[in-house]
Formats: C-alpha cells, sequence, structure tokens
C-alpha cells in the first residue's frame, strides 16, 4: 500500500463513525482491540453486551473483549466458557451446541431489555 493510501485509510479510521441506528451492540469474541482509540470506545453510549471465549488464542480476551468491556461505560461482559476457543459460535461441532445456545440465549435477553419498544 502506498503511504499517502496507508495515511488516507488511518485518517478516515480515526474519525467519528457514530450511526444513530445502531441502539445496543453485542460483541461476540470481538478483536482488534488494540486499534482501536481508548477514547473512541469511551464515547460509545449505547449499552453493549460482550461475550468473549476463554480460549480464543484469535482474539485473546485480555486485549480484546476485556478492553471494550472496560473501556465502553454502558458494557457488561461474559465468559462463553473455559474451554470456549473463538470459532465455537460458528462451527459444526455438537458438543459445542449448548453453548451456542446459552450464548443465543444471553443475546436474545440482551436485546430484548434494551430494543423492546413498551407494551410488546
Amino acid at each position: 500500500m502506498p503511504p499517502e493510501q496507508a495515511q488516507t485509510w488511518v485518517t478516515e479510521a480515526a474519525e467519528n463513525h457514530t450511526d444513530p441506528r445502531i441502539n445496543a451492540a453485542f460483541l461476540l469474541a470481538p478483536s482488534l482491540g488494540p486499534l482501536l482509540a481508548e477514547a473512541s470506545l469511551s464515547a460509545i453510549t449505547q449499552p453493549v453486551a460482550v461475550c468473549w471465549a476463554d480460549a480464543d488464542t484469535t482474539a485473546p480476551p485480555t486485549t480484546n473483549a476485556h478492553r471494550y468491556t472496560a473501556a465502553i461505560p454502558a458494557a457488561t461482559g461474559f465468559s462463553a466458557g473455559a474451554d470456549t476457543g473463538h470459532y465455537t459460535f460458528v462451527n459444526d461441532d455438537p458438543q459445542d451446541i449448548p453453548t451456542r445456545d446459552r450464548v443465543a440465549a444471553a443475546a436474545a435477553a440482551f436485546f430484548d431489555r434494551h430494543l423492546r419498544r413498551p407494551g410488546r
């Protein structure tokens, strides 16, 4: 990548990308934590749930999910399990079905709490 293009990308990445349509977020084994500015994360005001996999070697929780949870004021976080890896959430392994079901239920409950309109 030419240096000018790289600089443009870095400059654009640092801009405010707030999307008013987003009212809540559920992050599942998030990555890129070290690349995000603390000020950017701390400016997020929407409720955010962060779910990590303790055995995740692709996006280790300590440098990713835990960072999001600590930096976003309205964030809550939880582990999907000690033996859970990054791809547990998307693979076809039958032994991972209970974890996927538990996390899916947590996501549904989170969005129900934060997005459901009164009377519905």
